[in-house]
C-alpha cells in the first residue's frame, strides 16, 4: 500500500495515540475493584472446575466463592458460564495458573491474534503491506472500541476473528476441508458464523459442510469426554436458554431477538446494566411473534442475498454480519467479526477510486463501529434518564433505541457488499 508522507504522518500519531489510549484502558481493567469482575473470571472459575473435576456450571457466585475463599468478590451475574463445552475445553489450560497470572496470559493470547488476523488479512490484500505499517493498523485497533471491550473484558472475540478469517481465505481459495474445519471450530466456540455453513450447503459444497460438521462433532465428544454427558446436556438444555431468556431485554444487547421484548413486552428487563425503559405498547402476543419472526427474516434475506452474489467475498461478508444480530445474545465485541467485510470493501472502493457516496457511507459506517460502546449509551443516558429503578436508571422508549445503533454499520455493510458485488448477479 502507498500512501502520501503525510497521510502516513497523520495515520502514525493516530495509531500511536489510540495504542496509547487501549493500553492505558486494559491497564485501568487491573485495578483491584474491576479486575474480578471482567468476563475472564467466568472462564476461569469454569476452567479450574474442570481442573478439579467438579460441577462446571453451577452459578458463578457459588464457584467464586469456592476458588476465592479469602477475597470472594463481588460480581454481576447470577447464572452459570454462558460459555459453551468447546469454549470450555480451549479454557481447561488457564485453570492450572493463579488468577491474576491467568488473565495476563489470556491477554497476551488475545494481542497475538489480534497480530495474527492483520497479518492473515494484509495478505489476502494482494498489495505488499510492510511490518510497519502491519505495525501502525495493530497500534489503531488498539484504540478502536469494540478492541478496547475484547480485552477489556477477556473474551473470545480476536480467537473467533482468526478462525473466522483462516475459514474464509481457505474457502474462497477451494480449500473446502481446511475452511470447513475452521468454520466448525468458530460455532463449535461461540455459535458464530453458522449462516455460513448453511449457505455452503445450499451451494452443494459437501467438503466443507462435512469438515465443519466434523470439526463441532469432535470438540463434542471432546467434552463429554472431559466434562460428561450431564454438564453437555446441561449448558444445552438450561444454561442456553437461561441466558437468553435473561438477557432479551438488557440494555447493551443489540440483537435482533430483544426487539420483541424491548417494543411490546410488559415485563421489566430481567438483566441491565446501565437502562431499562418501558415498552412501546404492552402485547404479549406482538413480543412472541417479533421475537420468532424477526431472526428468521433477516436470515431469509440474507441467505437470499449471499445465494445471488457473484462473489464469494460478497456472499461471506454478508453472512457474517448478519450472524451477529440473528443470535440471540450479541455484544459490541462481537462487531470484531465485521473486520472481514470492512478490508473487503475498502479494496473495492480502493479499486474503484473511493467514489464519494460509497466512500462517505463507509466512513460513517466505520466511526460508529469503532467508536468505544457503550460510552456514548451512557450519555444518552445522562441526558435522558428520568430516575432510578431495579439499581439502574430509566428511560423513555424512543432515546433506549440509542441500543440498536450498532445494527446501522451491520446493515451498511450489507448493503454495500451488494451494491459493489459484480453487475452481473445470477437469476
Amino acid at each position: 500500500m502507498t500512501f502520501s508522507p503525510t497521510f502516513v504522518r497523520f495515520l502514525t500519531i493516530f495509531a500511536v495515540v489510540a495504542g496509547l489510549v487501549g493500553a492505558k484502558r486494559v491497564f485501568d481493567s487491573y485495578e483491584p475493584e474491576e479486575l474480578y469482575r471482567k468476563d475472564f473470571i467466568q472462564e476461569y472459575v469454569l476452567a479450574r472446575a474442570l481442573v478439579d473435576g467438579g460441577e462446571p456450571y453451577l452459578p458463578v457466585p457459588t464457584l467464586i466463592e469456592k476458588y476465592f475463599p479469602e477475597t470472594n468478590p463481588k460480581v454481576p451475574w447470577a447464572h452459570p458460564t454462558p460459555h459453551t463445552p468447546s469454549a470450555a475445553l480451549l479454557s481447561i489450560p488457564i485453570g492450572f495458573f493463579p488468577y491474576p497470572v491467568a488473565v495476563t496470559i489470556w491477554l497476551v493470547f488475545e494481542l497475538v491474534c489480534l497480530a495474527v488476523a492483520i497479518v492473515l488479512l494484509a495478505h489476502w490484500w494482494g498489495e505488499p503491506v510492510s511490518w510497519l505499517q502491519k505495525a501502525v493498523l495493530f497500534l489503531m485497533c488498539l484504540g478502536f472500541g469494540p478492541v478496547i471491550h475484547e480485552l477489556w473484558y477477556g473474551q473470545f472475540s480476536l480467537i473467533l476473528l482468526v478462525f473466522v478469517t483462516l475459514a474464509w481465505l481457505s474457502l474462497r481459495g477451494g480449500r473446502d476441508g481446511w475452511g470447513g474445519a475452521a468454520l466448525g471450530a468458530s460455532v463449535a466456540l461461540k455459535l458464530t458464523a453458522w449462516p455460513v455453513g448453511l449457505y455452503l450447503l445450499l451451494k452443494g459444497r459437501w467438503r466443507a459442510v462435512v469438515a465443519a460438521g466434523a470439526v463441532v462433532i469432535g470438540l463434542h465428544l471432546a467434552a463429554l469426554a472431559v466434562m460428561g454427558p450431564r454438564a453437555v446436556a446441561e449448558y444445552y438444555l438450561k444454561v442456553g436458554p437461561q441466558i437468553t431468556d435473561e438477557y432479551r431485554q438488557h440494555d447493551e444487547n443489540f440483537s435482533l431477538w430483544t426487539v420483541g421484548g424491548r417494543f411490546f413486552s410488559p415485563e421489566v428487563a430481567k438483566v441491565a446494566s446501565v437502562f431499562i425503559t418501558a415498552p412501546l405498547y404492552e402485547s404479549r402476543t406482538l413480543d412472541r411473534l417479533v421475537t420468532i419472526a424477526l431472526p428468521i427474516c433477516a436470515l431469509l434475506t440474507a441467505i437470499g442475498l449471499a445465494l445471488r452474489c457473484r462473489q464469494f467475498d460478497s456472499a461471506f461478508g454478508i453472512l457474517i454480519c448478519a450472524s451477529l444480530p440473528i443470535n440471540p445474545v450479541v455484544w459490541d465485541h462481537y462487531l470484531l467479526l465485521t473486520a472481514i467485510p470492512i478490508v473487503v470493501l475498502v479494496r473495492r472502493l480502493k479499486d474503484l477510486g473511493f467514489p464519494r457516496g460509497p466512500t462517505s457511507a463507509a466512513a460513517v459506517f466505520l466511526l460508529i463501529t469503532i467508536v468505544p460502546y457503550p460510552g456514548y449509551l451512557e450519555a444518552v443516558v445522562w441526558m435522558f434518564s428520568t430516575g432510578v429503578a431495579h439499581n439502574v436508571k430509566v428511560m423513555p422508549f424512543w432515546p433506549g433505541l440509542i441500543t440498536y445503533l450498532p445494527l446501522v454499520p451491520l446493515i451498511g455493510w450489507i448493503v454495500l457488499l451488494w451494491k459493489t458485488d459484480a453487475d452481473e448477479r445470477t437469476p
